[in-house]
């Protein structure tokens, strides 16, 4: 049976770490509170046996109230929320949003002048838990989520260019190859399946300006996506930057950020990313990740 991997956090670096005490393997409610920020978070799941546990309320649970109830076969299919300066606390969580396989929707705060995150999770993955840091509000969030096979997280970036994705399952990611100057021209990678055969995708898009390449040894793998997209010359969003991070601490980056959006995906508790989908044009319009735990 997979295992829920968790990704992130967002936020600040306040308060106490907060965690579930039993591996999430479905959320059965989700309670949020706040007003101008999120005060607290309260959340029943299911653990591997089906067993219902109880975490929370983190925080001080106050202001207005948003429960979601799921039914049976409905789940979290994607999170976004802001963070970023409230009074004279640096950086807490200011906003929450979730959404549904059935299409329902939970938002709680108010956007600020802060980060932002955004991570929508197909391919049949979850989000079944949540973990952070808390104080009397919630200064950081991150989450659970159980693949039943390498789980596809994003897009982020354009609705520019033409669907791109990969032809098998990926399980470990190999090498990567990425340029560009202002933006990202192009990438490339190398991936293997379940049964350990290597493939290639790409090139995708244009292979132009600064080369970067990432060869990862047997035992390192991807651990940390971030980047940034925003308009280029006419084109009204592209991937302008993008930077990997392994387990092993190589880092490979390229590009250069720009004033539109930004996104940040650490993938920690033994998950790694195996492989890219996205849309591609000349350059990169938009890039999503493979996620295995």
């Amino acid at each position: 049976m997979s295992k829920p991997v968790k990704i992130g956090l967002w936020g600040g670096v306040g308060g106490q770490p907060r965690d579930v005490r039993h591996a999430p393997h479905r959320l059965a409610r989700v309670e949020i509170s706040g007003v101008d920020a999120i005060h607290s978070i309260k959340f029943t799941y299911e653990d591997h046996a089906g067993d219902q546990h109880v975490e929370g309320a983190w925080g001080a649970p106050s202001g207005n109230k948003h429960t979601l109830d799921l039914e049976d076969m409905e789940y979290v299919t994607e999170i976004s929320g802001t963070y970023g300066r409230w009074g004279s606390v640096s950086s807490i969580v200011t906003s929450l949003k979730f959404v549904t396989n059935n299409g329902q929707t939970i938002e709680c705060g108010i956007a600020g002048s802060g980060g932002s995150f955004h991570v929508p999770v197909t391919h049949g993955g979850q989000i079944t838990g949540f973990f952070g840091r808390v104080g009397d509000l919630i200064d950081a969030i991150g989450i659970y989520v159980l693949p039943s096979k390498p789980v596809k997280i994003g897009l982020w970036g354009g609705v520019g260019g033409q669907p791109r994705d990969v032809r098998h399952a990926p399980h470990r990611l190999a090498r990567v190859e990425i340029s560009g100057a202002d933006a990202i021209h192009s990438i490339k990678f190398t991936y293997e399946d379940h049964a350990g055969d290597q493939h290639v995708e790409g090139v995708w898009g244009a292979p132009s300006g600064n080369k970067h390449t990432l060869d990862l040894e047997d035992t390192e793998y991807v651990t940390e996506i971030s980047g940034t997209y925003g308009r280029w010359g006419s084109v009204s969003s592209i991937v302008t930057s993008l930077k990997f991070v392994t387990n092993n601490g190589q880092t490979i980056e390229c590009g250069s950020a720009g004033s539109g959006g930004s996104f940040h995906v650490p993938v920690t508790h033994g998950g790694q990313i195996t492989g890219f989908f996205g849309r591609v044009g000349d350059l990169i319009d938009a890039i999503g990740i493979y996620v295995l735990p």
